[in-house]
């Protein structure tokens, strides 16, 4: 799911010709896609990139929310009509959290860049981002040295 693909959908889901749950069933088909495409991003970038599968999570995650996106208040509706709506994000970001735990060998180094990846994720999401670039980019850089110290300091996220 690209941000090109919300408006549409978002249009479609607000339509009340269409039944909830056929609503809802989309939208979960896309979010599925999404994170299936996420994850295959990460492991492709893994073993392309000499880098440690936290420090490809980071710039992945940071290249994602460069993207401009539009805002998402509409997820607030989606969760009211049905409270699993978020299952699979959840079950993802578990199942991607417990991954990076089995390939890190740093727990706090780990946490740290979850947390602050979570926030910016989040920031963008609700369209509440308070970075200014400058602030966003040493956010980056900082948690590309935490997640990989062998590496050269990184000046951006890409």
């Amino acid at each position: 799911m690209t941000s090109s693909d919300l408006p549409a959908l978002q249009s479609w889901l607000l339509d009340s010709r269409h039944a909830p749950d056929s609503g809802m069933t989309l939208m979960q088909g896309l979010v599925e896609d999404y994170l299936r495409a996420f994850e295959s991003a990460l492991e492709t970038r893994a073993s392309e990139v000499s880098e440690t599968p936290l420090a490809a999570y980071v710039r992945l995650s940071a290249d994602e929310c460069e993207e401009p996106q539009p805002s998402a208040s509409w997820i607030f509706s989606a969760i009211a009509e049905d409270p699993d709506f978020l299952t699979p994000i959840k079950s993802f970001k578990r199942q991607l959290l417990e991954r990076l735990k089995g390939e890190t060998n740093d727990l706090k180094s780990l946490l740290i860049c979850f947390a602050a990846i979570e926030g910016l994720r989040s920031m963008n999401l609700f369209d509440a981002d308070v970075l200014s670039p400058d602030e966003r980019q040493l956010l980056v850089a900082s948690l590309l040295e935490i997640a990989d110290p062998g590496q050269a300091p990184a000046t951006g996220s890409k």
